[in-house]
């Protein structure tokens, strides 16, 4: 992404980091090697399913201008997980209240 910004000669758009993205070569490693690797880089990958937010959050640490809208950062969470399910259930509660109101 810094080549291609580099290349452009202005920032690069949504479009364009998703396509570089959806581009991208893969590679499947395990959880150990893959922090591994992290560490002796001295950064982390950035996420492909928040791309656009990762990319602008480096941009930022970069030094990178003009400071772009990142967006929200999406986390994907297990239907299965506790926690979600007990953040559901407590942000359910009220609405019985709520809708008597």
């Amino acid at each position: 992404l810094v080549s291609a910004e580099n290349k452009k000669t202005s920032p690069l758009n949504e479009a364009e980091v998703l396509n570089i993205r959806d581009a991208a070569a893969v590679i499947m490693v395990s959880r150990d090697r893959f922090s591994a690797m992290a560490q002796s880089r001295g950064y982390a990958d950035i996420d492909p399913q928040n791309c656009w937010y990762d990319w602008q959050m480096l941009r930022r640490h970069l030094g990178r201008k003009p400071d772009l809208d990142a967006g929200a950062k999406l986390l994907f969470v297990s239907k299965e997980n506790s926690d979600f399910n007990a953040s559901v259930a407590a942000a359910q509660e009220p609405l019985g209240v709520f809708r008597s109101m």
